[in-house]
């Protein structure tokens, strides 16, 4: 599991991913939220969790595809416990089937139909 954590007090952050190591995970630290909001919107394979000296902005948080968010102070057991309430929940899965309009994607089959009509794929599209 990687984990970003994003926290501008650098002895925080490393305190912060040291721990977090020790606990078997791998950890990406930075200080930046340009550079958070890019991992998080480009890499799906980070856990992200906010980490704040406030309560100010929680829900704008979470609209950044955040999964959870703590207020300092807080304890590193209850960071550890909320990673593993977020593991529990298991990964975000895709729908079986997509459909817009008479469009209809089998995901799992990779097939394509229009209308009830087949459509071939290329290796590449599939």
């Amino acid at each position: 599991m990687r984990i970003l954590v994003v926290e501008d007090e650098s002895k925080a952050a490393q305190y912060l991913a040291k721990g977090l190591r020790e606990n078997g995970f791998v950890v990406e630290t930075t200080g930046r939220g340009d550079e958070a909001w890019h991992l998080i919107q480009h890499d799906r394979s980070i856990w992200s969790c906010w980490i704040s000296c406030s309560p100010d902005g929680m829900a704008a948080r979470f609209s950044t595809n955040t999964d959870d968010y703590l207020v300092k102070p807080f304890a590193f057991s209850e960071l550890l416990a909320r990673i593993g309430s977020v593991l529990r929940r298991g990964p975000a899965r895709l729908p079986e089937t997509l459909q817009v309009g008479d469009l209809h994607i089998e995901m799992a089959r990779n097939r394509l139909n229009r209308g009830g009509t087949r459509i071939a794929l290329t290796p590449r599209e599939s």
